[in-house]
């Protein structure tokens, strides 16, 4: 995706997450037979077998494989679906791009400003899946119908996912992660203090705070494929991810401690995301600055932003250049 729908393209996305927790809603009603219920639902995961077909590949993959024709073909069939012209001159720049600088996971705790970013960015993506599972788990416990507490839960995560476009732009990332953390940990906390025959009360709650989770974790993969280095930065997103799926792992843990005390899962949700998000005032701000393609540019500055003198011009996703008149067309991003 070119940058300039980069954002809208991982929103969009993951509003497919939210209509299939919607269908879930409705397969969990027309199906209680748990194991056909299994069946139903992950049966159509089968047909991702052929998306071998349906998608392109990648034209910087191709390049750096030599590959140059072929990257030729796909930018062209690109275009076409565009309705867009590309020209020969732009065609012919394509070259064989050499192999960039390689990064692990060692560097993310070797450099003085990665290090930082990426303990807090654990900590953010770890609540993020604790607070958002751990609200769709307890979706029984609110006392209205288990159906149509799903359902709503779903269908209220579409308009959330989108609203963190216009909040990224309004506020940038680092306010409205901070803004979703706190959001969604108070409405936790609130939910404490409502007394139990008060269900609708407490779901409303409940949805304000799903709400802010859900365009919290969306925020959370822009924010923080933004703040590292492209060298590093699948590697920084898979740990991420590891750090996620821990946290949804110990989310039935969690729910546990009610038999001990009913209020402690939801002071644990509560409480978590309130500190993850006062840790995210220690992060840089990314919006409308360029990415870092190596560590070495982390050197440079923290996330400086372009010259104003620079006219922007439109990037094009297969060389990594600026194609405005009069600008020095940069690097390869490594993609």
């Amino acid at each position: 995706m070119g940058p300039s729908r980069r954002t809208q393209a991982v929103v969009l996305a993951q509003c497919a997450f939210s209509m299939g927790q919607m269908a879930l809603a409705g397969l969990a009603y027309g199906i209680r037979n748990w194991r056909l219920f299994q069946i139903a639902g992950t049966a159509p995961i089968l047909l991702l077998f052929f998306y071998f077909w349906a998608l392109p590949e990648s034209a910087r993959w191709l390049l750096t494989r030599g590959r140059v024709e072929e990257a030729k073909q796909v930018i062209q069939k690109a275009a076409s679906v565009n309705k867009q012209r590309v020209s020969p001159e732009l065609l012919s720049q394509l070259v064989p791009e050499k192999t960039g600088p390689s990064g692990n996971a060692r560097d993310l705790f070797r450099h003085p400003q990665l290090w930082k970013v990426t303990l807090i960015l654990f900590c953010v993506w770890f609540v993020d899946s604790l607070g958002y599972f751990g609200l769709s788990l307890q979706v029984g416990d609110f006392g209205l119908d288990i159906y149509l507490t799903q359902l709503v839960f779903g269908a209220i995560e579409v308009p959330a996912r989108y609203s963190s476009i216009f909040m990224m732009q309004w506020l940038g990332r680092k306010w409205s992660q901070m803004l979703t953390l706190v959001l969604g940990g108070l409405m936790c906390i609130a939910i404490i203090f409502v007394p139990a025959d008060l269900p609708v009360v407490v779901t409303v709650l409940a949805v304000v705070g799903k709400f802010a989770t859900a365009a919290g974790f969306t925020i959370s993969y822009v924010y923080t494929a933004e703040l590292f280095p492209t060298v590093i930065r699948q590697t920084a997103m898979g740990l991420m991810g590891i750090f996620s799926r821990t946290g949804g792992i110990l989310t039935p843990l969690v729910i546990l401690l009610g038999e001990y005390q009913a209020a402690l899962p939801m002071l644990v949700y509560g409480s978590l995301p309130v500190g993850a998000g006062l840790l995210c005032a220690l992060l840089p701000e990314t919006r409308g600055q360029p990415l870092k393609d190596t560590i070495k540019d982390l050197e440079q500055g923290p996330y400086p932003r372009p010259p104003e003198s620079v006219p922007s011009g439109k990037e094009t996703e297969a060389s990594g250049r600026t194609s405005s008149p009069g600008v020095t067309f940069v690097s390869s991003t490594y993609l």
